[in-house]
Order: C-alpha cells, then sequence, then structure tokens
C-alpha cells in the first residue's frame, strides 16, 4: 500500500497477506494450497491501524467460509476478489473463532491468524451446490466493525461431514 503511514512522512509501508490451507479427510492430510490472498481496502486499512496502535491480536476473531468462490459448473477454478471487495460472495454460515499469534516486527511486521473449520459443524442446508464445497474464506474483525480484511478464493474442497473433513487454516498478514 505505497503511501501509507504508520509514524510520519518518513515511514511508508504496503501489506500483504497469505493463506495456507491443509486439507484432511478422516484425519489423514490429503493436500496443502498456499497463495497469496487479496487486503480489501477498509480491512487493510483498519487492521494497519490496529497494528500500529499494537491491537491486532484483539482486532480479527473470526474466519469465515463460503462456497461462491468458484462457479458451481467449475469447481476447481477459483475468481478472484478485489481489493474493492468487502465480503464472501456465498457465505455458508460458517465461522471459526481464531487466536492470533504475537506480532513480530523482524523487518516486517507480521500476524498469524490460525484455524481448523470442521464439516461436521456446518449446517447442510446453509450450502448452495452439490456437493458441498468451501472455496472462498475471509478474514474479519472482531465487533463492532465486522470489517473483512482479506479474502480468497481457492479450488474447490469437498466438505463431506461423513468423510470427517477438516480445514486448517492459517493466514499471514503483514507490513512491509
Amino acid at each position: 500500500m505505497p503511501g501509507l503511514r504508520i509514524d510520519g512522512p518518513e515511514e511508508q509501508c504496503g501489506a500483504w497477506g497469505r493463506l495456507t490451507l491443509r486439507y484432511f479427510r478422516n484425519g489423514v492430510f490429503l493436500y496443502d494450497d498456499v497463495e497469496s490472498n487479496v487486503l480489501t481496502n477498509a480491512g487493510k486499512n483498519l487492521w494497519v491501524k490496529r497494528l500500529k496502535e499494537g491491537t491486532t491480536a484483539k482486532g480479527v476473531d473470526r474466519m469465515e467460509a463460503g462456497d461462491g468462490g468458484c462457479l458451481s459448473t467449475a469447481l476447481y477454478t477459483p475468481i478472484p476478489f478485489a481489493a474493492t471487495d468487502t465480503a464472501l460472495r456465498d457465505p455458508v454460515n460458517l465461522a471459526s473463532a481464531i487466536q492470533a499469534g504475537e506480532v513480530y516486527d523482524l523487518g516486517a511486521r507480521t500476524v498469524t491468524y490460525k484455524t481448523v473449520l470442521a464439516a461436521a459443524l456446518a449446517n447442510p442446508g446453509d450450502f448452495h451446490y452439490t456437493p458441498r464445497v468451501i472455496n472462498e474464506l475471509a478474514l474479519v474483525t472482531a465487533s463492532p466493525d465486522n470489517i473483512v480484511v482479506a479474502l480468497r478464493a481457492f479450488k474447490s474442497m469437498i466438505f463431506d461431514p461423513n468423510d470427517a473433513i477438516e480445514i486448517e487454516a492459517e493466514w499471514e498478514v503483514g507490513l512491509l
């Protein structure tokens, strides 16, 4: 985010994010998916402000899932998000509280957020397609603002509770 000032005119920075997904069936690791994500304009500004104020760990409190990251006719072709997007395309009423890691200043200040999404906790009626899939995630700030900080669409992951599916999500967000 060129031109964003943290403390004064000399200190300029940019923000970045990366989401790592690990897919498990019946407790067996199947594959992982690591890609950069889109930081939303409104969310990025709020996140940077909270990082500067030292309140980032309290500022983001959940990941929300959806099944609108791909068309139902092309479940393995993600539709990229833009920085102007503000929400998931098709949320499935599945969110997971997260715990933020410590804020480290090692040349680039970063925070890692981790959670596990379990198919057994999802309501089948909340999904828009069959088979049930997860293919978009959002990193969302705490109340009262509930602003989406980051979004990522990815190839669809079958989310069937009969197969004991779990998706472990590790989201890194940082400043350059």
